[in-house]
């Protein structure tokens, strides 16, 4: 059986849970063995930015104007898609960030957006069709309303890197590896040998270790504190102006 290219459902099929997994676990065999993972890439706010044509401001209202009027920076990142009455703005370099990315992953597109946005974009992205296929997620083919899983993808989640932002993964030997406890090692490695203090951030009484920002700090690797001492590094606070690293 070819294994599809489209999320499932789209496929308009109801396969069974242990075909399902078969299939997954196919993909998979097929992906590692051409040392690649799955990247599945958010759209706005990620990759671009979009706008409704009605809510461009007046004073922005010569971004309607010809392309040759426009300011150098935008004629090759800005773009007017009538046909969704979108206004959307690639963000700098994602072009040749998908160039490269192709050669490490299997790329999707994955947005909360509707179908005919996903279409229209992934024509700005991929105007050659190399990167994405039929590999587009839209609104519609979420199985929960309003909330993105990976129920509809046809891929193994210890192979799936989801974009916020970049971050590497290297392994040896591929098949019996998790992508999620690399990049807990990968993330261990952002904030090694800072020690953070954090100062005016926490309610009062309330217990510092238990702010999701101190938790965020730890899965980074750094070593957090409430008591300034000469090891600190970093300092945190809400007291407004520049805290960066102390010199001490």
């Amino acid at each position: 059986m070819k294994i599809p290219d489209k999320p499932l459902q789209s496929l308009k099929l109801r396969l069974a849970n242990d075909e399902i997994s078969r299939l997954r676990d196919k993909n998979l065999k097929n992906l590692l063995r051409h040392k690649k993972l799955y990247l599945i890439l958010d759209l706005d706010h990620t990759l671009l930015h979009s706008t409704r044509l009605p809510d461009i401001a007046e004073e922005e209202g010569y971004l309607h104007g010809q392309r040759d009027a426009l300011p150098d920076n935008l004629k090759s990142s800005l773009f007017r898609v009538d046909g969704i009455q979108m206004m959307t703005k690639l963000r700098p370099f994602v072009h040749s960030f998908l160039k490269e990315a192709i050669n490490l992953f299997e790329m999707y597109i994955y947005t909360m957006g509707e179908r005919p946005y996903a279409l229209e974009i992934a024509k700005l992205l991929d105007p050659g069709n190399n990167y994405f296929s039929y590999r587009i997620i839209a609104q519609g083919d979420c199985t929960q309303r309003n909330q993105k899983g990976l129920d509809c993808f046809l891929g193994r989640e210890s192979a799936v890197l989801i974009l916020d932002d970049t971050e590497a993964w290297r392994e040896d030997n591929l098949e019996y590896r998790d992508v999620r406890q690399v990049l807990k090692i990968v993330r261990k490695e952002v904030l090694r040998d800072c020690k953070v203090v954090f100062s005016r951030v926490f309610p009062t009484n309330f217990p510092a270790e238990h702010h999701t920002l101190w938790k965020m700090a730890e899965q980074l690797g750094a070593t957090c504190s409430i008591e300034l001492d000469p090891s600190v590094t970093h300092v945190v606070s809400n007291l407004g102006g520049f805290c960066g690293r102390r010199n001490i």
